[in-house]
């Protein structure tokens, strides 16, 4: 419909032009003149529908005492400048039409979709958005995390513990890469010593336990990193803003998480073990640079690709604030008030010791322990969407009852 109305507005403009050359004063100017006029009136009850209105209201007025050449140089000017305005239309749908699917996707809606349906399948339990209550120095907001998938599995042995998966969705745009460097800590400390975190086990609120082997193993196989950036080849730009956003989204996310499942445990008579993991899900590719990644070995490489090695997933760590701090304490200090006599009466009752007691690591949370929320968490899966499948079908394999 623009493009005929731009036909229009070109004609009036040609013989706009041409009926200024005739002298005014003779019959061929007055007739073709009469034509223009109607053939601009038409224009403006097409334009009218458009919104122009005003515009060629203030134009009407400009031109009342005007001569009759003056006025057609008036509307001249003014049908190029419409003109230009529908173009600027035309190339703004346009430009919409071709974008609307990238603008789509970067939501992560159909990522999140994807991922939800493939966890459904799976027998998980699903709650979008998952909710938690953010204190900040000025107000208190909701964040929420995409996923919540809750799933009761049973062992070999017939033993139930239930996995939760936190999953937080980042689409990214084809070619995009996701480069990490491996932690740098000796592996004593940063595999041994926190070994076993990046699965959330919530043994200590049960009569029955994991044994951890079979997950230290996993963590231990699985690349362990210090930090992460993003790189977009196509735009030549390097940032890491969505990838913090999203491990910041699940690391508040988890306190509350787990307040909710010790909260359960309590009020059932008969309780299992919980599982909890903070998934990243992302369509870029995952690469990890090599030990002897430096300034030089950057400057010296020809293509994006020879920054480092392609993974499925792997574990990022990530450290927290004093904010996390506060906010471990609202969560936790209401609870405990609550549960204390419970608590302690199921230390006495339980028939085998722990290294820390439910008591202790509530005490940890609730005093901002470096030890307790280091432990608990900091660690967090990042896996490409390709291998989610893969993933999930390893989880069941890691557990095993002592």
């Amino acid at each position: 419909m623009e493009n005929i109305l731009i036909k229009q507005i070109n004609k009036l403009i040609q013989k706009g032009k041409k009926l200024n050359q005739l002298p005014n004063n003779t019959q061929e100017f007055q007739s073709t003149y009469y034509n223009w006029v109607f053939n601009w009136e038409n224009l403006v009850r097409a334009i009218y529908k458009r919104n122009y209105e005003s515009r060629v209201k203030e134009l009407e007025k400009k031109i009342t005492d005007m001569d009759e050449n003056s006025i057609i140089k008036l509307k001249i000017i003014f049908l190029k400048s419409l003109k230009s305005d529908i173009e600027n239309q035309i190339i703004d749908s346009q430009d919409f039409s071709k974008k609307w699917r990238s603008y789509l996707l970067s939501t992560s809606l159909p990522l999140e979709y994807e991922a939800a349906k493939l966890l459904g399948s799976k027998e998980y339990v699903l709650r979008p958005n998952y909710n938690y209550n953010r204190e900040q120095s000025w107000e208190n907001r909701d964040s929420s995390v995409d996923i919540l998938a809750s799933h009761t599995q049973k062992t070999k042995d017939g033993f139930e513990y239930g996995i939760n998966l936190l999953v937080e969705c980042k689409y990214r745009h084809p070619f995009t890469k996701w480069l990490f460097v491996l932690d740098p800590n000796d592996p004593f400390w940063a595999l041994r010593v926190w070994s076993g975190d990046l699965f959330r086990v919530i043994n200590e609120f049960s009569y029955i336990s994991f044994n951890s082997k079979s997950i230290k193993k996993f963590e231990q196989k699985v690349p362990n990193c210090y930090k992460g950036i993003e790189i977009s080849p196509k735009k030549g730009e390097v940032y890491d803003k969505e990838m913090l956003h999203g491990i910041e989204q699940l690391q508040f996310a988890l306190p509350n998480l787990y307040r909710k499942l010790v909260h359960d445990i309590f009020q059932q008579e008969y309780s299992f073990p919980e599982l909890i993991c903070p998934i990243l899900l992302t369509t870029a590719e995952l690469y990890i640079a090599p030990k002897d990644f430096s300034i030089e070995y950057v400057r010296n490489a020809s293509k994006l690709e020879d920054l480092g090695s392609k993974v499925s997933y792997l574990v990022l760590n990530a450290s927290y604030g004093r904010a996390f701090e506060i906010h471990c304490r609202n969560i936790f200090s209401p609870f405990w008030s609550e549960s204390e006599v419970d608590i302690k009466q199921f230390e006495e009752d339980k028939l085998y010791d722990f290294n820390h007691r439910p008591s202790d690591i509530y005490k940890g949370f609730i005093n901002g322990n470096d030890y307790y929320l280091t432990r608990y968490f900091t660690k967090f899966i990042v896996c490409n969407f390709k291998y989610f499948e893969k993933f999930l079908a390893m989880i069941p394999k890691l557990v095993e009852y002592e």
